[in-house]
């Protein structure tokens, strides 16, 4: 899987161009066979790596990033795990998994779930938790998720439970929470200077804290790809008249239909450019509005897993048949995964 990535069938050839022993006596059956394995042996396999990693670079789990992705297989049949559904992949034809992995803050993957391919991304994300806590058995923890699996079922399953309250730092919909757009965005305030792109200011709603982030280079993008759609939008109302724009969804958030005639909604525009270069994050830490905004940035770590496992170890598309090699097969790039970050640190720590 990491040396070189593809079909158990391509992979059954490649293994008879390395010299290693016992190498010599493994056929394709083999790798049809351990695939079914490692789908009984996986949680097991993941919670002795997590032990081994606590001792061996003496860690603590204290902050876990989580995010999901969907996988394709090639079938035209579902299953009870292949399911069609949103798919990141803009392949709807096909069943797909859903897959949500969680990674540590030093970038090891930890731990992952697969789950039918119609599975939200909130009961994902509920599910994991509630493996992080039974399979791991952490005390405290903060959980770091984009904006897509925030809601308030989600922020009670991550405080609302004993013995392990989770902490957390999660993405807002700032045009879809009613709260974020019209209170949090609203309110005035300094910025305070993060970073060359980043800089951030708190706010306190009904004892809910949010904070705002902006990027001062992203807004000045924002605001001239906005005047830009609203001058092509008033040249087009002036030469051909409503029928022109009425139906068009890039103007839609722009327009004013009043009576059959229409016009610019400049109430609109003045809530469209408080997004300009922003996204809001609310937490329940005591950490520094500052730490809270670079925590969040951090998510790269889960994303660029999503990356390294899609393409460099090409654990998609799935071919197999059946859903328990489908599942070893993830099994088997997770571990490959593994060993690369594993060779990655040992790396590092050689050049420090």
């Amino acid at each position: 899987r990491l040396c070189a990535p593809g079909s158990d069938l391509a992979g059954s050839e490649w293994v008879r161009t390395v010299a290693a022993p016992g190498f010599e006596g493994l056929a394709l059956q083999h790798f049809y066979r351990t695939a079914g394995f490692l789908a009984g042996v996986r949680q097991d396999l993941e919670t002795k790596l997590f032990r081994r990693d606590l001792n061996l670079f003496n860690q603590t789990l204290d902050v876990v990033f989580i995010d999901t992705t969907s996988l394709y297989c090639y079938r035209d049949t579902e299953t009870q795990w292949r399911k069609r559904g949103y798919s990141r992949d803009h392949r709807p034809d096909l069943p797909q998994w859903v897959l949500c992995v969680a990674v540590n803050a030093q970038g090891w993957p930890i731990a992952w779930e697969i789950f039918p391919g119609n599975t939200a991304d909130q009961k994902a994300l509920a599910q994991v938790v509630a493996l992080l806590r039974q399979r791991f058995q952490i005390r405290r923890v903060t959980v770091v998720a984009d904006r897509g699996m925030i809601s308030q079922d989600t922020i009670q399953l991550l405080t609302g439970h004993e013995p392990a309250p989770f902490d957390y730092v999660l993405g807002c919909r700032m045009r879809r929470q009613k709260e974020v757009n019209e209170v949090v965005l609203a309110r005035a305030g300094r910025y305070q200077p993060v970073d060359v792109n980043l800089e951030v200011k708190e706010v306190q709603v009904g004892g809910r804290r949010y904070v705002v982030c902006r990027n001062p280079v992203e807004a000045q993008k924002d605001a001239a790809a906005r005047e830009a759609i609203l001058d092509k939008l008033r040249q087009t109302i002036e030469k051909q008249g409503a029928k022109a724009v009425i139906g068009n969804r890039g103007y839609a958030r722009f327009l004013k239909v009043a009576k059959g005639s229409v016009s610019v909604d400049e109430a609109a525009v003045k809530r469209d450019a408080r997004l300009d270069g922003k996204f809001v994050l609310t937490t329940n830490t005591d950490l520094p509005t500052a730490e809270v905004a670079q925590t969040y940035k951090s998510l790269w770590r889960v994303e660029r897993t999503f990356r390294e496992q899609k393409s460099t170890l090409e654990v998609r598309p799935i071919y197999h048949q059946r859903d328990d090699t489908s599942i070893g097969h993830i099994a088997a790039s997770f571990l490959a995964l593994r060993l690369e970050v594993d060779l990655q640190q040992r790396l590092e720590a050689r050049e420090n």
